[in-house]
């Protein structure tokens, strides 16, 4: 059987690399570099033409930066400016995407030649990855070398983003890649995507899990796992509501008072009270705590007194 192609009013000329590249490119890559193609302009004046190719392709210009990052990885293309990169310092983070990329599309693969040809093209990048292997303590593999490229080259993540973010698994002992891209991905969905906002993320993180250790000693959980219920309310307590170890300490003493034993229920009610009143010191607690004792006082004061002149009517009724 023969087969006949019918180019219509117009071709494109593929370099014959995208064959071996085609596996390892998402269909938005394929899209991105097939518009490049067909417009000469664009390749010519990609500043101006690259919102068009990107409302053309239906994408943001952040995963059109992407896509490109891609095919410049693999040698395809190339852009001047790249000849002459400006110094890391002064390198800008990647404008907010109104759509980010999502984890489930995964990075992209890079073979030992991809690799070999950004490191000949760009020779910061091959010194950044040892760098990386020091923080670890370990040497990457091709696929491990793929990973941080792909941080760095698919997501656009700032150099200094991904030593912070490898310092702070090395520290928690985390040294898997997939483990780190994972995590990489997760903060990134969720904007936390500059060097400065990862690092107040960390500090977060740290001052929640001594919070955590705390509550263990409080509970008498010792090393057993938490939760789902009970890392909800340590979250909801500590994140949600802001309360100090104190006034938590200060609220389970009042469970226990009133209760005679710790539950977490019983302490989230109070909490949720004391949040709603604007609460936030021990001090307040107890003087809203004692407020409503002499409150109640007062009710069972009036009660009695009601009581006592229904019964002296009642027996002022009897005599008549």
């Amino acid at each position: 059987m023969r087969m006949n192609i019918h180019y219509g009013n117009g071709v494109i000329v593929l370099p014959r690399e995208v064959l071996a590249q085609i596996g390892k490119a998402k269909k938005q890559d394929i899209t991105v570099l097939l518009h490049l193609l067909t417009g000469a302009a664009c390749a010519a004046d990609f500043e101006a033409c690259g919102p068009d190719l990107a409302h053309a392709v239906g994408i943001t210009m952040q995963q059109l930066e992407a896509s490109l990052s891609f095919w410049r990885g693999t040698g395809l293309i190339s852009c001047e400016e790249e000849e002459s990169e400006a110094p890391a310092h002064e390198q800008k983070s990647p404008e907010p995407a109104q759509q980010k990329l999502r984890s489930a599309d995964g990075l992209p693969e890079y073979s030992s030649e991809d690799i070999s040809r950004i490191f000949k093209k760009t020779p910061d990048a091959k010194s950044f990855i040892e760098t990386c292997e020091q923080i670890l303590g370990r040497i990457f593999n091709t696929a491990e070398t793929g990973i941080i490229l792909g941080l760095r080259e698919y997501l656009g993540l700032d150099e200094e983003y991904i030593l912070v973010l490898f310092a702070h698994c090395a520290k928690k002992n985390k040294r898997a890649l997939k483990y780190i891209e994972r995590m990489a991905f997760s903060l990134y969905e969720k904007e936390i995507d500059t060097p400065l906002s990862l690092e107040e993320h960390f500090k977060w993180l740290e001052a929640q899990e001594s919070q955590e250790t705390k509550l263990r000693t409080l509970f008498g959980m010792k090393s057993r796992v938490i939760t789902k219920k009970e890392r909800d309310f340590f979250t909801r307590w500590f994140g949600e509501w802001g309360m100090s170890f104190d006034l938590i300490r200060h609220a389970y003493d009042v469970t226990v008072d009133g209760i005679g034993e710790p539950s977490m229920p019983y302490m989230n009610k109070i909490l949720e009270n004391w949040n709603a009143s604007g609460i936030k010191t021990v001090k307040q607690a107890k003087e809203a705590g004692q407020r409503d004792k002499n409150k109640n006082k007062k009710d069972a004061a009036d009660s009695f007194d009601t009581d006592e002149f229904f019964a002296l009517a009642v027996k002022r009724g009897l005599s008549n």
